[in-house]
């Protein structure tokens, strides 16, 4: 395995960040990751305080299970229609679901409140390979909607490349099946370039992958 994947995967399994790029022809966006179940308040903090959205990705199999529904498909069966468009910018369909709140959360905006529930998510998530658990039952009691978080549902990097796709194949390798995930953004307004995101991935002793980096680790 590559060296610096490796790294990455240790990173991620002793509950640290690390950093993904997604490529220019894409969004163009470094998103900081965590395993959901290790999200922190400290860790959502720090997402707030240099990031945009802050969102749960979940593997598409979980999802199933838990019966969460793609936000699109949504507005499909609601009337809708008219406010969906076939694809993003950057050519994908798209992974949002519903927004979630745990339910032992308060107004579910403050980084005490996102962290539990990203962290209980992410518990949840994992926890669903026992046997003869009712993870749609589970989840009802545990979480409603609308919330605070967002939540992303993996199609798999066969059908889609993007933070949520990228952050799951390494999610996996960990065991885990349930990401945080989060843009940088930069004082200008706008997505942090590259080179700034890789230095405050070195500065926070961390590591940063970029999109052919996972892929290309994927196919071996």
């Amino acid at each position: 395995m590559d060296e610096k994947i490796e790294t990455a995967i240790r990173k991620l399994q002793t509950g640290n960040m690390i950093f993904i790029y997604d490529g220019g022809a894409r969004e163009g966006e470094t998103d900081m990751v965590m395993l959901a179940k290790c999200a922190t308040q400290e860790a959502i903090r720090f997402m707030r305080k240099r990031g945009g959205l802050i969102c749960i990705a979940v593997a598409g199999k979980v999802a199933e299970k838990m019966k969460l529904p793609f936000f699109a498909d949504l507005l499909l069966t609601g009337g809708l229609e008219g406010l969906l468009i076939p694809k993003t910018p950057y050519g994908d369909k798209s992974a949002f679901s519903l927004t979630l709140n745990h339910r032992n959360t308060y107004t579910g905006i403050t980084d005490i409140d996102r962290a539990r529930t990203i962290s209980e998510f992410g518990k949840l998530a994992d926890s669903l390979k026992t046997e003869n658990r009712k993870p749609e039952t589970e989840f009802h009691q545990k979480f409603y909607s609308p919330g605070h978080v967002y939540v992303l549902i993996g199609r798999g990097l066969e059908k889609r490349k993007g933070h949520t796709e990228l952050s799951l194949a390494l999610a996996e390798k960990c065991g885990s099946n349930a990401t945080v995930i989060c843009e940088l953004l930069g004082d200008d307004g706008k997505a942090l370039k590259p080179e700034e995101a890789e230095k405050l991935a070195d500065e926070n002793g961390s590591v940063m992958l970029n999109w052919k980096e996972i892929i290309v680790w994927g196919q071996k």
